[in-house]
């Protein structure tokens, strides 16, 4: 009897052993699980690229000389009343392009509440439409629309234009120079390339003095032509309402 006590003993003795070495080895493992977690997370976002940032305006700007007939820095958003907003194609109440002030820039920024892009042109136009002969000249920045340019002497629909497409788009021709009468536009001047090059700052100029007209990017003039159809009218900026794109430091001046 005794003997079976003692062997009982043992086997007891022997279980509650396997019984530590098993709870041992599971407090092990959760320790370890505890100090190095895998390093694959279970749900994983996809990076996303920062906004870009709008790069410095240059700092050496033209001067022109003559008499400044209108000029706007966009330092409040009480330039927007010194300005006409116009859709280039009838568009339902509600959906017009939007324009705003923002940062010291005027930007277009899409369609209607929702914002949405559209590839509709769209003017702001400034000015009287009894100014004949002039220059209108102005800063741009291209952050993610596909064109940009410049309007002279608009009356209603009628108006010269000059526009230019960027480099990444296959379109052409890139540049034109033209005249736009009861929203018909008439090439006056087509050049296939270059074009231009998002995302840096341009300053955009378009001249109006009796029948010569002129364009000119940074400076360098990239389009004449010679045409009497209109004689008067307002001058103002184009683009599409894609939104992205944003000008400054607009200045007309007659000689």
């Amino acid at each position: 009897m005794k003997r079976q006590s003692i062997l009982m003993a043992i086997v007891a003795g022997l279980s509650l052993m396997v019984l530590l070495g098993v709870l041992g080895i599971g407090f092990s493992q959760r320790g370890q699980a505890e100090e190095s977690p895998d390093p694959t997370p279970i749900l994983q976002y996809p990076d996303v690229p920062p906004t870009p940032t709008i790069a410095s305006q240059p700092t050496n700007v033209p001067s022109l000389a003559g008499t400044v007939l209108f000029t706007d820095d966009f330092s409040s958003e009480e330039s927007l009343s010194n300005w006409t907003f116009i859709d280039l194609e009838q568009v339902l109440p509600g959906t017009q392009s939007v324009w705003v002030v923002q940062d010291g820039r005027l930007v277009q920024d899409r369609t209607a509440e929702a914002r949405n892009p559209s590839i509709r042109e769209t003017l702001a136009v400034t000015g009287s439409p009894s100014w004949t002969d002039y220059t209108i000249t102005a800063e741009v920045y291209d952050q993610e629309n596909a064109t940009f340019g410049l309007v002279a002497r608009r009356q209603g629909n009628s108006f010269y234009r000059y526009r230019i497409i960027a480099d990444t788009y296959e379109a052409t021709p890139k540049q034109v120079l033209e005249k736009v009468v009861d929203g018909v536009a008439t090439p006056l001047v087509e050049i296939d390339a270059p074009g231009y090059e998002q995302r840096r700052w341009y300053t955009v100029s378009l001249s109006v003095v009796g029948s010569d007209i002129q364009a000119s990017l940074d400076g360098n003039v990239v389009a004449e032509a010679t045409d009497t159809t209109l004689t008067n009218g307002q001058a103002g900026l184009y683009t599409r309402a894609m939104g992205g794109i944003f000008f400054d430091d607009v200045i007309v001046v007659a000689p």
